[in-house]
């Protein structure tokens, strides 16, 4: 291993006194290279390998490192000599380490997923892992890119049920994002460590989440050396670790350290800092440091109170309890025979039974056929967390199992499927009337919703309201919030069944025009305006930093072409640049005014009439 440092830094120090533009070429190259033998020595292995099939192909060769077939030749003899020989110390630790924590990759020992970049160092830790500890393929399973959808999503699964023979989950970074993999698993380890903090967060997520059970533990595989220039490489990497721990720690996130948002662009300024031998690559992203004072108001005893009435902001319902709204529901399809009677019933008013008919198997072919229950069956929808959670759990244990019970929620596949029954019920372009006694005598409230959408088809305002009317004509009142409108009438009540006569509807339809103009000005029209103003705030901080973005771009673009000669390609190149920057200023300039534009005209409906003669 020390002679084949010798080498790549070598390579980063290969022909200083030719020209910084070879130079850079050459950087380049040894970096992706020492990188690939920072992963594993396969890695580097196999890089170099088609490397030099490509320059053989293409018979071409240069003063170049990456074109040098006998400096190539050279570090292929050496990487091919550790990995004959066994004299990979990284995987050597790994292997000790994996021992003094009790592992054998038997089915009583802990589950642990490894990390590492390289697909061939998945395949080299694959290949040592079986023979080391005698694994069998049901212990050691492979995850990456390569693996279609199905085989990543059936590999997943499996790796989360309790009964699972997978001791040991090698992945790429295929499974650091949007994977769940800590379900009966807390260890982890970064084999390599990826040149983005973005990236290692994600992947520390796949086991430090919500839902973990256990106290997660991460390790991390950190080569050291005294070397100089090697030694500043492996601090850099050091670095990275410990940064994306200290942001851990303090609720942060991982991505404002650098503030580039992209895990490609962090990966190029640990490239740099690389480079330029720079450990300072964290200076001026130090966290800060909070101090009891800052905390607690200085060297005051007494601190002021701050006590919000209000924190959450209370549903706005006409019913009591979920509970309540289902069962009527339930209630509501049996009287406009949509649904049987013995179709669905609520169990001891805990969870609702619903049979899996005909008409509901077809509809729902699409669910995965282990939530199912056969035909005539039962789906269990409980409304209590804890007996979801519990079925879950108890699910988890077997392989190909589902929760007996499931959420009960409008979103629920089931529920869906019965409020469009509802809906389905009721005549289209027509708003329910009722006939209240508490609301003034001669007077009308029209419930409507009110929307406004961007020039993107977004909805940015969404609100319920009632426009008080009088029935001989003329606005009643101010227009009220509908929260307000139901506690001041108690309608979430329960209200008696009164006479509609078809002369009242007469005079209702005829006050529509007038309704639909109040509702505009008196209320949408002002709502609208207010975050317009809101709007045209976040518009022109966004301007001002589009013009910054450009102006940095074009000042990046003269700079990386200013020592160019240029030559008609170089001409081309900066055109298409250009061209590719003033592409970006146009487009996302143009979505932003479509986000913050409110020049659309207010979409109102009448959902209900209430009123009183």
């Amino acid at each position: 291993m020390k002679r084949f440092r010798l080498l790549i830094w070598k390579l980063k120090k290969n022909l200083f006194d030719e020209g910084a533009r070879k130079e850079k070429r050459d950087l380049l190259f040894s970096i992706g290279l020492f990188k690939a033998y920072m992963s594993s020595p396969l890695a580097a292995f196999q890089s170099i390998s088609r490397r030099i099939n490509r320059i053989k192909e293409g018979g071409k060769t240069s003063n170049n490192a990456e074109d040098n077939i006998l400096l190539l030749e050279e570090l292929k003899t050496d990487l091919q000599y550790i990995i004959e020989n066994k004299k990979d110390s990284k995987y050597q630790s790994f292997k000790e380490k994996l021992i003094e924590l009790g592992w054998s990759g038997r089915t009583k020992d802990t589950r642990i997923v490894v990390f590492a970049e390289r697909i061939d160092t998945i395949h080299y830790l694959s290949e040592n892992l079986k023979k080391d500890f005698e694994l069998d393929d049901d212990s050691l399973k492979t995850f990456h890119g390569g693996l279609s959808d199905m085989e990543q999503q059936s590999l997943v699964e499996d790796f989360g049920k309790k009964d699972s023979k997978i001791r040991i989950l090698l992945t790429s970074d295929a499974g650091s994002q949007g994977v769940n993999l800590h379900f009966y698993c807390h260890i982890m380890f970064n084999y390599d460590i990826p040149w983005s903090l973005i990236t290692l967060e994600q992947r520390n997520g796949r086991i430090d989440r919500y839902g973990q059970t256990e106290t997660p533990f991460i390790h991390y595989l950190i080569a050291k050396s005294d070397m100089e220039g090697i030694k500043t490489d492996f601090h850099i990497l050091e670095n990275l670790t410990k940064k994306e721990e200290e942001v851990y720690n303090s609720l942060g996130d991982a991505a404002s350290v650098f503030k580039l948002y992209d895990s490609k662009s962090e990966e190029i300024k640990v490239e740099e800092a690389i480079m330029e031998q720079n450990e300072d690559i964290f200076f001026g992203f130090a966290l800060p440091d909070v101090s009891d004072d800052d905390l607690f108001g200085g060297d005051s005893d007494v601190t002021t109170s701050f006590v919000e009435p209000e924190p959450i902001v209370p549903e706005l319902s006409l019913y009591a309890s979920d509970g309540d709204y289902y069962q009527d529901l339930i209630e509501q399809l049996k009287a406009e025979r949509l649904m049987e009677y013995d179709e669905a019933e609520f169990v001891d008013a805990t969870y609702l039974e619903i049979k899996n008919t005909k008409e509901l198997n077809r509809v729902l072919f699409d669910l995965p056929k282990e939530s199912k229950p056969t035909l005539n069956g039962t789906y269990r929808l409980s409304l209590d967390k804890n007996t979801v959670q519990n079925a879950i759990v108890e699910a988890r244990k077997q392989k190909g199992e589902w929760a007996k019970f499931q959420i009960l929620y409008d979103l629920h596949p089931v529920i869906r499927f019965l409020m469009t029954k509802l809906e389905a019920s009721v005549d289209k372009e027509v708003a329910l009337v009722a006939r209240h006694g508490k609301i003034p005598i001669g007077t009308a409230w029209y419930v409507i919703h009110g929307q406004v959408s961007n020039n993107l088809g977004q909805s940015v305002i969404s609100d319920f309201f009632a426009i008080p009317m009088k029935i001989a004509g003329g606005l009643h009142e101010k227009p009220d919030s509908l929260r307000d409108f139901i506690q001041r009438f108690a309608i979430e009540q329960n209200l008696l069944t009164q006479q509609i006569e078809e002369e009242h509807l007469e005079s209702l339809r005829a006050l529509l025009p007038d309704v639909i103009d109040f509702a505009k000005l008196m209320h949408m029209d002002q709502k609208q305006q207010i975050k317009q103003l809101e709007m045209e705030k976040q518009l022109a901080v966004y301007v001002e930093k589009l013009k910054n973005w450009e102006k940095s771009a074009k000042d990046h673009l003269e700079l990386t072409f200013s020592d160019v000669p240029q030559t008609g390609f170089i001409k081309r190149r900066i055109e298409d640049e250009e061209r590719y920057v003033e592409t970006i200023i146009s487009q996302s300039s143009q979505y932003f005014k479509d986000l913050n534009s409110l020049n659309n005209e207010a979409h109102l409906k009448v959902i209900a009439v209430f009123y009183n003669l």
